[in-house]
């Protein structure tokens, strides 16, 4: 009976620390976001419409967008793939024109002389309201 106890705890401490270390399903703008080398990217798309990425602290604050360059390269169900400039604006954000029908991206912020990037699928692309 100890034993069992004791293998329980064992597995809900486990648990517990994973739960810790893995992201919020929703960024702090409503968008999708993933770990990315210390960092977070939140991705926010409204298909045909806009594009915003942000790079986020661990703590999910928004990292000033000043001397960081980004772009984001949209992969498409035909196997081509379009490379986009993101320009940096207000908010610390960045954004792009799309273009529609891309089932994957991955977006690349390069600070510090560092790249961070992280992938999104289809399904991730959902803006929340």
């Amino acid at each position: 009976m100890k034993k069992k106890i004791t293998h329980a705890l064992f597995l809900i401490t486990i648990t517990a620390l994973l739960a810790l270390d893995s992201p919020p399903s929703q960024g702090p703008h409503g968008g999708a976001i993933k770990k990315a080398e210390g960092y977070y990217v939140e991705m926010k798309n409204n298909p045909d419409t806009s594009f915003f990425a942000y790079l986020l602290t661990k703590k999910l604050k928004t990292v000033s967008n000043k001397d960081v360059t980004a772009e984001v390269k949209l992969f498409f169900p035909d196997s081509t793939a379009t490379d986009v400039p993101l320009k940096a604006i207000a908010g610390n954000a960045f954004t792009g024109k799309i273009i529609p029908g891309f089932y994957a991206c991955k977006i690349t912020f390069h600070i510090y002389e560092k790249e961070v990037s992280a992938q999104f699928a289809k399904e991730d692309q959902v803006v929340q309201k």
